[in-house]
């Protein structure tokens, strides 16, 4: 039987990929939420045996993230 999971768990596919939020699910699949390029909310189903687990990004690797994203921002900024 695969891992179930409940809204609001974090989830990845286990090919890998972005970070995603179950949003609501059933017996065989569940509904999942995430930020995609230029931070668009998108979603998709998925079935439960396609995902696991994922531990959900800590206060420093999300700090670390967006100033990485500002720092891109800024030498964008320069080039133009």
């Amino acid at each position: 039987m695969s891992e179930q999971f409940k809204a609001g768990d974090t989830v990845q596919l286990k090919s890998g990929g972005p970070l995603m939020t179950v949003k609501v699910g059933d017996l065989e699949e569940c509904y999942c939420e995430w930020f995609g390029t230029g931070q668009t909310l998108q979603g998709k189903n998925f079935y439960h045996t396609s995902l696991k687990k994922a531990d959900a990004p800590s206060e420093a690797s999300l700090a670390d993230a967006i100033a990485k994203g500002r720092a891109r921002v800024a030498a964008a900024a320069k080039g133009k």
